[in-house]
């Protein structure tokens, strides 16, 4: 049995969304969360983070910068080598579902549930090229 499952609380960073040219949605964002070390330093973690369908269409649309959000997805890791040769290794979470930390935005009226989406709306092995547009 194999699982990847992650759990992730923070607070959002950049955020942006787009569409596949068949019309799905994306929404790209970072969420940062901070560790006290044992020196007393507190170090903040970026983790990139990715929604597709109704979940990306509700995060881009409740959501901004600095708002806390709490989320469960499966972790990717992927590899791939420039143009001029140098490796490159990027993280992220692909999020099945997420849950509002504070209630309501300053800006944005968010609704009381829970969203979910299944993880089969995505197709395993379709390569999406979410680095195009938007630059974490």
């Amino acid at each position: 049995m194999n699982i990847n499952k992650v759990t992730y609380a923070g607070r959002i960073g950049n955020i942006a969304s787009k569409a596949t040219p068949q019309g799905m949605s994306i929404c790209e964002f970072s969420v940062a969360t901070n560790k006290r070390r044992k020196d007393k330093q507190e170090v903040t973690t970026w983790m990139n983070c990715v929604a597709f369908g109704k979940t990306a269409e509700t995060i881009s649309q409740y959501f901004a910068k600095g708002d806390r959000i709490y989320l469960e997805g499966e972790l990717n890791v992927r590899s791939w080598e420039s143009k001029s040769g140098e490796k490159h290794t990027s993280t992220s979470i692909t999020v099945n579902s997420f849950e509002f930390i504070d209630g309501k935005s300053s800006s944005h009226a968010a609704p009381q549930e829970t969203h979910q989406q299944q993880p089969e709306a995505v197709a395993a092995g379709d390569d999406w090229d979410l680095d195009d547009d938007i630059g974490f």
